[in-house]
């Protein structure tokens, strides 16, 4: 018998994998490892097929110690085993602590352990579990390390957590093969990142059936991450149609990002055709994942809406998406949403809705949200929100948060309060001390995160050396003052003396052409400050910058540099005279 392509749904089930031994089991049992775990598995009335191929492939692996391995061909098909007419006979054998059955969706596998772990706890000790574990379960065996990851019940220890994760992957638990994937992929739990390795055990999980190992998996092809040689489509779209036929919710989440990853290549190879039926493809992809409960898709949707991207421009569709996208826990939507209450231009609403935004933004970090807090202080700070002894303490209260959680922006942010003397009294030393928090944090900010963005760290900057120059403060550090007025340039004599323009720039998001206010000024760096702010577009947003305009502003800083000449000057007069000949 044969699984035959784009034939009927067929799956095999082979008792070993090929040149294994099937084993026959103990002389007094009654059937081989194999038939033992085939007869428990089926014998649960409703049973999918998936969950039948998880909990065979583990309890064989783990009755032969990993020697006899089941093998599959074909489809993980939709398939449901009907109820008993006689309650079966079955091998009996140590149970499971806890029936965690297939994966539905890509999960964080941090939180997702915790989960699983606090509900075992509801009915078993630590101890239970600790005894489960070093009596070879494997189950038990990955929920320890979720317990000495999370220091719940056992003191917090990443070698322990590292060491039980280990014991249960290579005993074929699919989640710990995960898991120990994630920390060695990821860094997580303090260790040193060992892509290679980490991407080797998502293979593994993924043959044992593991959809979030196939995702992530698919994911690494699709943006070209280390572990795979770069970008491969075809391969990304293999592993999310697997993890699509073993139902994961977001297979298909993410087949609608890979679609749209086709289509921005059609679209810039002028392939009208190919972008079109991408494009087709990417929305039903994210629709019918919608339908399923995907927070991402519903996101995703509402993203499309806002900007018109392939489908036409609804900004209160886009609204109700992110409104769906929140209700199952999406604190981006949230966010995005609250932004599209404080700009009247962007909802049509006609007039902004501060109020509906700090809700919004409250709502995004009861989500777990890791920049509501900094917007909502700056909703406060600009106004939007009326400002009274109340909210000001609320808003320099979020912005403390934020620095503790190593916000660069928050911490640019009270810098210019303090030295400003906005919502709180002026205090010269906090300002130093906060615009010295940020240059800081300058150096372990992630490039593709929004506190990268150049601006803010260029405020500490101007700050600290307003500090020192106007203000007469003593520096704290007086070693970084020259690398401080290299950065800076020219310092503002008052508010109104404009040393730095803004210039608005076209860029290309995924399939949407949108402008981009870049910002230019004096300073004695070797590259002109418009290359960080393009780098930052680039790595933050996934957004592209015409290589003319890159190269344009490149050359300018390099004539202005040789001729001795004001860069920012230069720019506003090339910049006219080009839009002249347009």
């Amino acid at each position: 018998m044969n699984v035959n392509p784009g034939g009927p749904d067929t799956f095999i089930l082979f008792a070993a994998s090929p040149g294994q031994v099937a084993f026959d089991g103990d002389r007094d049992a009654a059937n081989s490892p194999f038939s033992q775990a085939f007869a428990k598995a089926i014998s649960q009335p409703g049973s999918s097929l998936p969950t039948v191929y998880e909990q065979v492939n583990e309890q064989v692996r783990k009755t032969t110690d990993g020697k006899q391995r089941p093998y599959q061909e074909g489809v993980l098909f939709n398939f449901k085993f009907r109820e008993a007419l006689a309650e079966p006979i079955v091998a009996s054998g140590q149970a499971r602590l806890l029936e965690t059955g297939f994966e539905k969706r890509q999960y964080d596998i941090v939180n997702d352990g915790y989960k699983l772990l606090r509900q075992t706890l509801a009915t078993k000790s630590i101890n239970d579990i600790q005894k489960a574990a070093e009596g070879g379960d494997a189950e038990a065996q990955y929920l320890l390390g979720i317990a000495y990851n999370a220091g719940e019940g056992v003191t917090a220890d990443s070698e322990r957590t590292a060491y039980w994760l280990r014991r249960a992957a290579t005993r074929g638990f699919s989640r710990a093969q995960f898991a120990y994937g994630q920390r060695l992929y990821w860094g997580w739990g303090q260790t040193q990142p060992n892509k290679k390795e980490g991407f080797d055990w998502w293979l593994v999980a993924a043959e044992n059936g593991n959809a979030s190992a196939m995702l992530e998996i698919g994911a690494t092809y699709l943006y070209g991450r280390e572990g795979v040689p770069g970008q491969d489509i075809t391969q990304a779209e293999k592993y999310f149609n697997q993890a699509l036929s073993v139902g994961a919710l977001e297979a298909e989440t993410n087949l609608g990002r890979l679609y749209g990853e086709k289509a921005k290549k059609a679209q810039k190879a002028g392939d009208t055709k190919t972008f079109a039926q991408a494009s087709e493809k990417r929305l039903a992809y994210f629709q019918k994942a919608a339908q399923k409960g995907s927070s991402d898709a519903m996101y995703s949707l509402a993203d499309m809406y806002r900007y018109g991207d392939y489908v036409k421009m609804d900004v209160p569709k886009a609204m109700e998406w992110y409104k769906k996208s929140i209700s199952v826990g999406n604190s981006d939507a949230a966010v995005e949403l609250a932004k599209l209450y404080v700009d009247e231009s962007a909802t049509g609403l006609g007039k902004s809705q501060p109020e509906e935004a700090a809700k919004y933004f409250r709502i995004a970090l009861n989500l777990g949200s890791k920049m509501a807090g900094v917007e909502l202080a700056d909703l406060i700070r600009n106004g939007k929100i009326k400002v009274n002894p109340k909210t000001s303490q609320e808003a320099i209260q979020l912005y403390e948060q934020a620095v503790i959680n190593g916000s660069l922006r928050a911490a640019a942010h009270l810098s210019d309060i303090y030295l400003k003397g906005e919502l709180v009294a002026k205090d010269r030393k906090k300002a130093e001390q906060y615009g010295l928090k940020a240059l800081e944090l300058e150096k372990t900010t992630k490039p593709d995160s929004e506190d990268a963005w150049p601006m803010y760290a260029q405020i500490a900057y101007t700050n600290l050396l307003k500090l020192y120059k106007v203000e007469k403060l003593e520096p704290a550090k007086p070693q970084l003052v020259k690398a401080i007025e290299d950065r800076v340039g020219l310092l503002p004599i008052n508010d109104q003396m404009k040393l730095l323009t803004r210039f608005t720039v076209p860029i290309t998001c995924g399939t949407i052409k949108s402008p981009f206010e870049v910002y230019v000024w004096d300073w004695k760096l070797n590259e002109p400050p418009t290359t960080a702010q393009f780098d930052w577009v680039e790595k933050a947003r996934g957004c592209e910058v015409p290589k003319d305009v890159v190269e344009s502003f490149q050359k300018l800083y390099k004539i202005a540099r040789e001729n001795n000449v004001s860069f920012r000057e230069l720019s506003i007069y090339a910049l006219s005279n080009a839009n002249q000949k347009k």
